[in-house]
């Protein structure tokens, strides 16, 4: 499976580590066989960093700034962008989200701040490689998938994304765009 190049950013309020940021690039090139860089950190505008939900920043403003950064986009689109961050985020009638995407769009926010494991930065990254896998596919237009070890399984907690694999399954892989895949 092939996608559109992926850039990577995090907020400057709100980063991850550098070297998070580069290990998930690394882990997304070589599971999605596409370019991924990792620029930033950007500034996500004041009214991302002012849309905060209690403690929680709003996912859907995140996401607003980078569309609005971006400006009009050819369809589709030339790359597709993922802001990594640590804040905690919540979505209209939602908690908190793990992530966020623009179906069939291309750009998405995954925040850490569930994700994290104290002494284990590896399954802290294992969580960030199949979340954004999952935001990934939103962009690709794919829907939630009924089958629990398929990245694309909606998840409610830290729980469900451990028993997930990091990959599609065969029936998600086959929907991809046409364009998304090989």
């Amino acid at each position: 499976m092939s996608t559109a190049p992926i850039e990577i950013v995090t907020p400057r309020k709100h980063p991850v580590p550098d070297r998070v940021l580069r290990t998930l690039a690394k882990r997304l090139a070589t599971a999605l066989t596409t370019s991924v860089s990792v620029t930033g950190p950007i500034d996500v505008g004041p009214a991302a960093d002012e849309a905060e939900v209690g403690p929680q920043l709003s996912s859907n403003r995140i996401i607003d700034h980078l569309i609005a950064r971006d400006g009009a986009r050819d369809h589709p689109p030339r790359r597709w962008v993922v802001a990594v961050t640590n804040a905690d985020l919540a979505a209209p009638e939602r908690d908190f989200v793990f992530g966020e995407a623009t179906v069939g769009g291309a750009w998405a926010v995954v925040s850490t701040a569930r994700l994290q494991e104290d002494d284990d930065e590896d399954a802290t990254l294992d969580r960030l490689m199949k979340e954004t896998v999952h935001e990934l596919g939103h962009i690709a237009g794919l829907d939630h998938c009924p089958r629990p070890k398929c990245v694309m399984h909606p998840s409610t907690s830290v729980l469900e994304i451990d028993r997930k694999q990091a990959a599609f399954c065969d029936r998600c892989n086959s929907r991809f765009p046409p364009a998304s895949r090989t």
